[in-house]
C-alpha cells in the first residue's frame, strides 16, 4: 500500500466514523481498501454496507470481487447474482459474473450468455 492509498483509506475511515450508517460510505471505504490490496478490510466494509442496506447492488457486486480474489467461487457467484437481481440494468455485475464463470468455474458458454445479457 502506498502513501496515497493510505491517505484515501484514512479519509474514508473518517467519513465513515462521521456517518457510520451510510452504506455508500462503507462501499467507498471498501473500494479504497480493495484497491490497496487489503481484502480483509474491504470485505468488512462491504459486509457492513450490505447489513445497512441489503438492496445495495454496488456492495453485493464489490463483495463478489472480494470473494473472487479469496477464491470463494460459490460466494462470489451468489453476490454477483444478488447484485443483478437488485438492479438488472447495471452492467458491472454481469462482467464480474462472466469472468467468474469462465475463469473459476469453467462455464464458458454460460459466461458468454451472461455477457450478452448484460450488454
Amino acid at each position: 500500500m502506498n502513501t496515497e492509498q493510505s491517505e484515501v483509506i484514512e479519509a474514508r475511515q473518517r467519513a465513515v466514523a462521521g456517518q457510520p450508517t451510510d452504506p455508500a460510505l462503507q462501499v467507498a471505504l471498501g473500494d479504497a481498501c480493495f484497491a490497496a490490496g487489503d481484502t480483509a478490510r474491504a470485505r468488512t466494509a462491504y459486509e457492513r454496507a450490505i447489513a445497512l442496506d441489503p438492496d445495495n447492488w454496488a456492495a453485493h457486486n464489490a463483495i463478489g470481487h472480494v470473494y473472487y480474489r479469496l477464491d470463494l467461487p460459490a460466494e462470489s457467484l451468489a453476490a454477483y447474482e444478488r447484485a443483478i437481481a437488485i438492479d438488472p440494468h447495471k452492467e458491472h455485475p454481469y462482467y464480474g459474473l462472466a469472468i467468474l464463470l469462465a475463469t473459476k468455474l469453467g462455464r464458458f458458454a454460460e459466461a458468454h450468455a451472461v455477457l450478452a445479457r448484460g450488454l
